[in-house]
Order: C-alpha cells, then sequence, then structure tokens
C-alpha cells in the first residue's frame, strides 16, 4: 500500500479559516474551600498538605516524591502554599477532565453556531466544485461562503485529544466524527475519506 501526502495547494483545496478560541475554567467552590482551609489551619504540618493534596486529586507518585515534600518545606508562607496547592490541583486529572469538557463544549457551541450562520446564507453545497469558496481567501466574503462547516481539532497531548473527542461524540452522531488519532495507514485513509466526502468508504472481503 502507497499513501502519498499532498500539500493543500497540490489537489486545489481552499485554504482553511483559522479562529482561536479561548475557554475559561473556573475552581470547584469544594476545592477552593479545601485550599483555603489548608492554607489556614495546617500551619508547617507537612502531612496536613499532603492529605489535602490528596483529596484534591494529586496521583499517589507525586505525593511520594521528595521534590513535592521539599517544596511544602520551602514554601512556609499562606500565599506560598496557596499557590503550591493551587498548582498541584491543576495538574490533576479531574481539573483536566474539567479543561477537556468546556473545550469540547466551545467546540461543540462554535460547530452549531456556524451551521446556523450557514442555514441563514442558503444552506451548504455539498459539491465542492460548485460551492462559492471566496471566504477562504478573502475574510470580506463570509456571507458568499456555502461550503459544508468541517472542523479540525488538533492536540499535541493524544490523551487529552481523546478525552476531548468523548465529549463531542455526545454532541453529534458518531457517523459526523472522522478521527486520525492513530491506527493503520489505511484506517486512516478512510476517516479522510469521511472527512472530506461526507460519507465513510469501506471494502467487503472475499
Amino acid at each position: 500500500e502507497v499513501m502519498v501526502m499532498h500539500k493543500k495547494e497540490d489537489i486545489n483545496l481552499p485554504k482553511p479559516i483559522f479562529k482561536q478560541g479561548e475557554v475559561t475554567i473556573f475552581i470547584p467552590p469544594d476545592v477552593q474551600s479545601t485550599i483555603v482551609d489548608t492554607v489556614h489551619s495546617a500551619g508547617n504540618d507537612t502531612a496536613a498538605y499532603l492529605e489535602a493534596m490528596a483529596n484534591l486529586g494529586v496521583s499517589g507518585r507525586r505525593l511520594v516524591s521528595e521534590e513535592l515534600r521539599r517544596e511544602i518545606e520551602l514554601k512556609c508562607k499562606g500565599s506560598a502554599r496557596f499557590d503550591l496547592l493551587l498548582s498541584e490541583y491543576l495538574g490533576t486529572d479531574s481539573f483536566q477532565s474539567l479543561v477537556d469538557e468546556k473545550q469540547a463544549q466551545y467546540i461543540v457551541e462554535a460547530v452549531k453556531r456556524e451551521r446556523s450562520e450557514l442555514n441563514a446564507r442558503g444552506g451548504s453545497i455539498p459539491d465542492d466544485s460548485n460551492a462559492p469558496i471566496t471566504a477562504a481567501t478573502s475574510s470580506n466574503n463570509v456571507a458568499c461562503d456555502r461550503r459544508p462547516i468541517k472542523v479540525v481539532v488538533y492536540s499535541q497531548s493524544h490523551s487529552n485529544l481523546l478525552s476531548v473527542a468523548e465529549y463531542i461524540y455526545r454532541s453529534f452522531q458518531a457517523e459526523n466524527i472522522a478521527e486520525l488519532t492513530e491506527g493503520k495507514i489505511a484506517d486512516m485513509a478512510y476517516e479522510l475519506g469521511r472527512f472530506r466526502n461526507s460519507y465513510k468508504e469501506g471494502k467487503k472481503c472475499r
């Protein structure tokens, strides 16, 4: 099997429209209470801080590390230990799950908003050869863009990408989502075909 990788320009694909998004994550009230109460009551008790971190979801490997114990002992001031507790919580799987869910919500809302705006322009033209693509090269002509809404989600973290995908699957039908995260090149080619053509091709085994 041979898979040839092309640049978008080689096969005359229109340029994508890049939009930078930001999300805000609020620290849960119970986590805030745990951090504040620990700073006010634990004093210089390292064990109390380690217990609080365990309750916040800090990994067991991190809790038994000498590096963490030294950080607790060195940061004797309340504000410094507050920052330490908060920093440790921000590195937990629990907080990352909140981030992934919020990112997925942003993506879902953006897709639904773009689809609504596209419908207001008359709906999509599935045939790319007939769909106006002026918006791909000029931001002044967005109102003329009739291409179907398609979104690429990328992350340097494979596990975080899979977590975001779980939330996206809850909002859209599975056949509307193509995954190019792992697997054989042939499987990825089918997924790429589904993304480009809005349906998945397959072969019958004899």
